[in-house]
């Protein structure tokens, strides 16, 4: 296999990024029939490609996806691609040499990477790894090796482009991308030799300006120049010089970086190049020109800003001696004509054949194929002609796949954990159990020490008694936390970091003396503030990994021991209000708003039969509108980008029962067309913590915003609401309870038929406390005078039953589901009792509101379905089914991705649950008259145009709740579907003073780096070995180099005479 070798010293260009992904996971699929290669000496540059390419793609929500080497193909991409409408796009260009000797190698690839790093942040693209992105590129080099020209001029071109892919209209951020790499040989830029350009001295057209994107390879940078590239080849010129400003600044030569080699006023040779001031490209070519001039004693080297002016008073006073680009293209390229202002200037570039010119050009040329002496003994010390496991690999052991806590803000104090800038690091000291524990907190001698210790703690062990004794006796040797899952089996028994009484902060009994721990083994640790990073590792084979090097470097004190580097700094600090603050101060020299926090919320989505809209004039009855409540989010202490959020119990179970019902309200319309109620579904977003969704749901109400969207429908206001129902925090319990508040709104007749029907409910004592719901927000804003609330929950009167509140841990293994073997439109234990509920209910419903006793059956495929979607894989064929081809298309990126349920900060972070809710609630409850009609697409997108009340789709259908029996091509979905962001109020409100408490105001702080890095440290003995080592190296390095300098009779530093 051929290698590839780096020729230039490895410097750090990795992202800042919190994922990246990995050349070791790259997938390899070999064409099986290679294209003929073309003749060496007829190449066009740009215009034969070889046999594979590599795509990576990336959305915000999964982050990055194993890299694919695969053969050539076309893509295929959604008409509305950002990078079609507003170039969203970047792009690389660096080459592979073939030596003499048959190796082949990339010359400084790591400029690229750099660059192209800044590129992707300036066009918000996602980043990642440079080291990556190169291993990546070797390894597509290897496969087609055979397309690198075996010729001393003839290069292979590699062409890496980073594109926003995704299929959206709105002019922001793309959330999903594309990296790919193209490569294909080329020839030289100058077959026959050199040839001088002219150019044309543009001087009203502009290339860049301060504060844009000249200094980023941007495709956007390059379409508008061809124009004014037509306009100089009109007037006899090759290519145009880009002049800037009123003094007509030299800037760059049509796509190169331009050098003007003069002898100054000094009488000195000068070679001048434009400064990197934001207009500039930084050019890999640009960079070389300039370290190897700089080694030259006979000019010097000035980065400096240069006129036409200065450039026409030197060429006037014979002082202009060369003038040229250079780029990769062509390495370096002659400049003998400019037209300037209508006059031609014939500059003496090509008098004595442009020497400096070609000095530059063989140099480089000699040493990307490895001709040079000087950088074959180079190989010998840097790269050995391998492909050498970067240092920093040697050096660290990365776990990419944990576990981290994150800074979150309220009005009036911080919570949550972080780093230092540069990451917290440490002794690592592992603790498995008590015992342990104990030892190591009286073996003072190894406190002592060591300055700093990352404690590596069983997960077990992790709750305010142990976390506060090592806070204590360690203090500021603390310098962070790693908590590790042996496996699933050792999972705790409780693991639950909320409060006992959660929410109590905002719940309706804040005023009242009476509070239960409902969270009984809550540890609060969530709300605690840490000074230190805490990770987890929840991967067996990362705890193996661990457990490994700890056994081999920690068996004494007087062997190397193993150190681990935490990083997780967090943007934000103190309150919400300082961050908000923060936020809204310009920098004068920062082009984009520097964001610190985002307030915490997503989106409150609601729903409803079409048939029943209020349009002005015709006025809404009193108690009228029965809203039924669930709620989408939850939190968890320690986030993980492609990991499990937890939710399974609270609120998977009670949003699946949620959806059931609403299908059953929907595939019973015609018999509540018979009552004169609006039954609402609701689903809120953002009350894990203190009920921000409900505070927002209320204020809108209160308001008049409610609901939104049409200004012709009547308002809902707090009169209207005859009551609320709320699903909360369902288990797979043999009882179930219902809470009602107050005894005197509530509707006993609804109640007594809701036990009859279902006899696994139990009723609690009307008028107890209420456990954590959001219906609490609603009773405290209207004084529990309003209207009853009726909420559904497996929390008896003083205990919720699920041991992994707002954990990870809550997952579907403690609802007995074996997530592995789990299929779509499997009957699961969990399907079964959700159909046992949801059937009852809807009786419940028809009865206490119509007046007709009727059995109702939902088809269980329906319940399957949905448990499979929201557990497993959100990317499922019902989604598909009940939306159109390009919105299904949007849940690819997430295939085999379980619903998440988590913090939000919507629309900065996106997240699949908003649009699967929103469609699958839509379709549910739609009007059902449509089904068989047989409309057609077109009479359908027609109705849309006449109705500005409900939404219309045309979609394929979703069989099992299809109604009619016949075959149609499509269906026409009229439905009645809003959402409003549920950001807190006190965001919303004009002048609100954050530090207040009348509402929540969460936040949630942003960052840029997330890491896990394991280490050795080396004991006294081995870093003054080191040391001597260091210095034995260097001396015999200057011994070699005094010798290479003064007796050798060929200079390495000049140009060969041949």
């Amino acid at each position: 296999m051929n290698k590839i070798c780096l020729l230039a010293l490895r410097r750090s260009y990795a992202t800042t990024s919190t994922s990246t992904f990995r050349a070791a996971d790259t997938i390899i699929k070999k064409t099986e029939h290679g294209n003929p290669k073309p003749d060496p000496n007829k190449l066009v540059f740009g215009a034969n490609f070889s046999d594979h390419m590599l795509t990576i793609k990336h959305t915000n929500a999964s982050g990055w996806e194993k890299p694919v080497i695969e053969p050539l193909k076309p893509f295929s991409i959604h008409p509305a691609a950002k990078v079609l409408h507003y170039a969203i796009e970047i792009f690389e260009g660096l080459k592979a040499y073939r030596g003499n000797d048959g190796k082949i190698r990339l010359f400084r690839p790591d400029l690229n990477m750099k660059r192209m790093l800044t590129s992707a942040e300036r066009s918000v693209l996602p980043t990642f790894d440079g080291n990556e992105l190169l291993e990546c590129i070797k390894k597509l080099i290897q496969v087609d090796a055979d397309w690198v020209p075996r010729s001393t001029s003839s290069t292979l071109y590699i062409r890496p482009t980073l594109i926003g892919t995704e299929p959206t209209l709105g002019v922001g951020a793309s959330n999903e991308s594309l990296l790919f790499v193209v490569t294909g040989p080329v020839g030289p830029y100058f077959p026959t030799g050199f040839k001088p350009v002219s150019l044309l001295a543009d001087t009203f057209h502009c290339r860049a300006f301060p504060g844009g994107v000249g200094a980023y390879k941007a495709g956007s940078n390059y379409g508008p120049t061809i124009y004014v590239n037509q306009l100089a080849h009109s007037k006899g010129c090759q290519q145009v010089l880009w002049l800037y400003g009123n003094k007509q600044h030299i800037t760059e030569v049509g796509t190169m970086n331009v050098f003007i080699y003069l002898k100054n006023k000094k009488g000195s040779n000068e070679l001048v190049t434009p400064p990197l001031n934001g207009l500039i490209l930084p050019g890999v070519t640009r960079q070389s020109i300039l370290d190897l001039g700089r080694t030259w004693k006979e000019l010097t080297v000035s980065e400096r800003e240069i006129t036409m002016d200065e450039l026409l008073e030197a060429h006037r006073e014979n002082r202009l001696l060369e003038m040229f680009g250079a780029g990769t293209a062509c390495i370096v390229c002659p400049v003998e004509r400019i037209i300037y202002e209508g006059k031609e200037y014939n500059l003496a570039t090509m008098n004595k054949g442009a020497p400096l010119t070609i000095r530059f050009h063989d140099e480089l040329v000699n040493i990307q194929f490895g001709r040079k002496p000087i950088y074959l003994f180079l190989q010998i010390f840097v790269v050995f002609c391998s492909q050498p496991k970067r240092v920093v690999d040697r050096m660290y052991i990365s776990f990419d796949r944990a576990r981290y806590c994150v800074r979150r803000l309220n009005g009036t104090h911080e919570i949550g954990c972080q780093s230092s800038i540069r990451g917290n690091s440490g002794r690592m000291y592992m603790i498995d159990n008590d015992q342990e524990f104990h030892i190591y907190l009286t073996d003072k001698k190894l406190i002592d020490s060591f300055n700093s210790f990352i404690i590596v703690l069983n997960v077990n062990l992790f709750n305010t008694y142990y976390i506060d004794y090592l806070m204590k006796h360690l203090d500021k040797k603390l310098n962070g936390l790693l908590l590790y899952l042996k496996s699933n089996l050792s999972r705790p028994l409780d693991f639950s970091h909320d409060d006992q009484c959660p929410n109590n902060r905002n719940s309706f009994y804040l005023n009242q003396t009476e509070k239960i721990n409902w969270n009984s083994k809550g540890t609060s640790l969530f709300f605690r503030s840490f000074p230190f990073p805490i990770m987890l590792i929840d991967e067996e084979d990362d705890y193996k990994r661990l457990i490994e090097f700890y056994r081999q470097f920690n068996n004494s004190q007087s062997s190397p021991a193993c150190g681990l580097e935490l990083k997780s700094f967090q943007n934000a600090a103190h309150t919400t209000k300082t961050c908000m603050k923060r936020n809204d101060i310009s920098h004068s020299l920062i082009d984009l708003q520097e964001i610190f926090c985002d307030p915490i919320g997503g989106l409150n989505i609601y729903s409803k039969l079409p048939q029943s809209i209020k349009i002005k004039p015709d006025q809404r009855s009193l108690k009228s509108v029965i809203l039924i409540l669930v709620t989408t989010d939850s939190f968890q202490m320690f986030l993980k980008p492609k990991g499990s959020t937890g939710g399974v119990q609270q609120p998977a179970t009670a949003l699946i029962t949620f959806l059931t019902l609403a299908h059953l309200i929907g595939q019973e319309q015609d018999e509540f067309k018979k009552q004169n109620k609006e039954i609402i579904f609701v689903t809120l977003d953002g009350d894990a913590l203190d009920y921000s969704a409900s505070f927002k749901f209320m204020f809108d109400m209160i308001n008049g915003y409610f609901p939104i969207g049409n200004k012709n429908e009547q308002p809902i206001k707090i009169e209207h609401i005859h009551s609320i129902i709320e699903f909360q925090s369902l288990s797979m319990t043999n009882e179930l309870w219902l809470h009602t508040h107050p005894s005197s709104l509530i509707n006993q007749t609804f109640i007594d038929i809701l036990l009859r029907n279902n006899p696994m409910i139990n009723l609690i004592r009307p008028n107890s406390p209420l456990p954590p719901a959001s219906s609490q927000i609603f009773l405290r804003q209207t004084l529990s005078l309003s209207f009853p609330v009726y909420i559904l929950s497996s929390t008896n009167q003083n205990q919720l039953l699920n041991h992994y509140y707002h954990s990870f841990f809550d997952d579907p293994s403690t609802l007995s589901i074996n997530i592995s073997t789990l299929e779509y439109n499997t009957t699961t234990e969990i399907s079964l009792w959700i159909k046992r509920i949801v059937e009852p209910f809807a009786q419940t419903l028809i009865e206490s509101l119509v007046g007709i006793k009727k059995n109702v059956i939902i088809k269980q495929e329906i319940i399957n379905n949905l448990v499979y979607c929201i557990l497993k894989n959100i990317n499922c064929p019902l989604i598909h089914n009940v939306t159109n081809q390009s919105i299904g298309n949007t849940f690819k990126p997430f295939d085999q991705t379980s619903m998440p349920f988590s913090i939000n900060t919507y629309p900065i972070s996106t997240t699949p649950t908003f649009p699967f809710i929103k469609y699958v609630l839509g379709y549910f409850l739609r009007d059902r008259s449509y089904d068989i009609q047989n409309l057609t697409k077109i009479s359908c997108k027609e109705r849309a145009y006449n109705d500005s009340f409900c939404s219309y789709t045309f979609v394929d259908g979703y069989a099992p709740s299809i109604i009619n029996e016949k075959s149609f091509s499509g269906y026409c979905v009229r439905s009645y579907l809003r959402f409003v962001q549920s950001i807190s109020p006190a965001f919303i409100i004009e002048n609100y003073d954050l530090s207040q408490t009348t509402y929540p105001a969460w936040t949630e702080s942003r960052w840029t780096t997330i890491s896990l890095r394991l280490f050795i440290i080396p004991t006294r003995t081995h870093e003054i070995v080191t040391l001597i080592i260091g210095i034995l190296l260097t001396f015999i390095s200057f011994c070699v180099l005094f010798f290479l300098r003064y007796y050798t009779k060929i200079s390495l530093f000049q140009p060969s005479s041949s």
